[in-house]
């Protein structure tokens, strides 16, 4: 029944898009900011209307969020995993992903590269009792992602590109080294990174870059402006583990400062895959930070240095190939890509 349901929803729902952005104004995202003490924080104005449709999108972004809201509206999360489930390889008995599940990569990864900053917030909203009866999309988004993310027999590939909110490859322009303040925190060591970016492959719409001059430790600040494609911002840890599923050999750095070097020079180039992680947010704003989208299958933190044109993944960690000038890497990625949005 809900197979059927995940057809069907959206073809009822897109006929009330102009309901929803209406009769959702009214909830709000309730009150809950996290205490950040990192180098990089944003803001923007919260979410008042879910889901967040606009008459500028385009149609398989507006699509996608009508068919995304329907599956957060109508599927209870005990039968998620049935309703996305698995299916037989013809021929082969082997278990694969259902054709739903493949939809949902397609539209996950289309509406997130159209804005990342309006589908964070959209993700991230916890509106249990509302029009979301499973708690709203953050539960379900999470499901949905795992799904992708167990269910893809890719080594984490697709998960990589469908949660990545921003792929790039960029020149780093400007680092900022700070001690994290908050002792609870294992990982203290952090690092803003500013960049130019030479090629934008996902993530349409970049905060606007914050000068160093203006970070302090968690004073008021303005909305975030949003920023041209040429200046993007990150922070990492050099103290994160750098291990995958513990097979890191001893005679590898374990962590992302290498022979004395922070992971991440001035002056030098990077593939990067990127995330927003969410800081919760108060009466009127949400709050965000931008950090590498790192995987359990990544020795490399998902930020893969350039040298002399030359793409280092000297695990092949995505499947193309070791010693790959930058241009054919990126082929490559835009290739799979493609594959992605046409199941």
């Amino acid at each position: 029944m809900w197979k059927k349901q995940f057809r069907t929803a959206p073809i009822v729902t897109l006929l009330c898009i102009v309901c929803f952005s209406v009769s959702n104004s009214g909830y709000a995202q309730g009150s809950h900011k996290a205490y950040y003490t990192g180098p990089l924080e944003f803001s923007y104005p919260k979410m008042s209307y879910f889901p967040p449709l606009s008459m500028g999108m385009p149609f398989d972004v507006l699509i996608g969020y009508v068919y995304l809201d329907s599956i957060f509206r109508t599927v209870p999360i005990s039968v998620m995993d049935s309703a996305i489930g698995d299916y037989r390889v013809p021929n082969s008995g082997a278990i694969g992903y259902s054709d739903t599940l493949r939809k949902l990569a397609k539209y996950l990864y289309e509406i997130d590269d159209y804005d990342p900053i309006r589908f964070s917030q959209y993700t991230h909203l916890n509106a249990p009792g509302t029009r979301y009866p499973s708690g709203g999309p953050l539960y379900v988004s999470k499901n949905i992602f795992g799904a992708i993310t167990s269910k893809f027999p890719d080594t984490m590939r697709t998960a990589l590109l469908c949660m990545s909110d921003y792929i790039a490859h960029v020149k780093v322009t400007g680092l900022l080294n700070m001690l994290d303040p908050d002792s609870l925190i294992p990982a203290r060591s952090a690092v803003k990174v500013t960049c130019n970016v030479l090629d934008l492959i996902k993530g349409q719409v970049i905060p606007g870059c914050i000068p160093d001059t203006l970070y302090s430790s968690r004073k008021a600040k303005s909305a975030t402006l949003f920023g041209s494609p040429s200046c993007l911002q990150f922070e990492y840890r050099l103290d994160w583990p750098r291990i995958n599923h513990g097979d890191l050999t001893t005679n590898e750095d374990s962590t992302y400062v290498i022979n004395g070097h922070p992971w991440i020079q001035a002056d030098s180039e990077y593939i990067v895959y990127l995330s927003i992680q969410s800081l919760g947010y108060d009466s009127i704003s949400s709050y965000c930070t931008i950090k590498p989208r790192i995987t359990t299958e990544s020795k490399m933190g998902s930020m893969y240095p350039v040298v002399g044109g030359i793409v280092l993944d000297p695990y092949d960690e995505m499947g193309f190939g070791m010693g790959l000038t930058a241009d054919d890497y990126k082929s490559k990625l835009r290739a799979r890509i493609y594959s992605l949005l046409h199941p």
